[in-house]
């Protein structure tokens, strides 16, 4: 678990959502069905199905008993790296610096070691909305992400 202050003075926490009845669970999807276009998630029932049988770890940030923050994380077996299924910040949190307070503290509150992390973004030639796809690739970049060329 990890804690700190925000701007405001409120109390944050992150912590891991072991369950899918969790309501933190719940508001993390609502979270994630808002911020992410259909053609570039998953179903719901499938991010539950990976939870339930810990393929896949996903990660709250709350703060008064509300989730702010979400991720979820695929660790692929047998290599160095983890892929950074999704990440986001609930409307009206963004550009706060929490998200990258969150994503700064993936190895700590993981527990994925020193493996390496794999983001995917949209090809920005082929987003729905390519305002938000440039918003996610700015922040991976101001956050020390590295572009790798010729990846199918």
């Amino acid at each position: 678990m990890f804690c700190f202050m925000d701007d405001m003075g409120a109390f944050v926490e992150f912590r891991k959502v072991h369950h899918v009845d969790d309501r933190e669970l719940r508001e993390a999807l609502s979270i994630y069905a808002e911020s992410f276009p259909l053609s570039g998630r998953q179903p719901i029932a499938v991010i539950e199905e990976r939870v339930t049988f810990r393929k896949e770890k996903m990660f709250v940030g709350c703060s008064n008993q509300q989730v702010l923050f979400m991720r979820l994380i695929w660790p692929l077996q047998n290599t160095d790296f983890v892929l950074l299924d999704y990440i986001d910040t609930k409307r009206g949190y963004r550009n706060t610096g929490m998200g990258t307070r969150f994503l700064r503290h993936i190895f700590e509150i993981s527990g994925v070691g020193k493996k390496h992390i794999i983001v995917e973004v949209e090809d920005l030639q082929y987003a729905d909305n390519k305002q938000n796809g440039q918003r996610r690739v700015g922040f991976y970049r101001r956050n020390g992400a590295k572009e790798m060329k010729d990846v199918s």
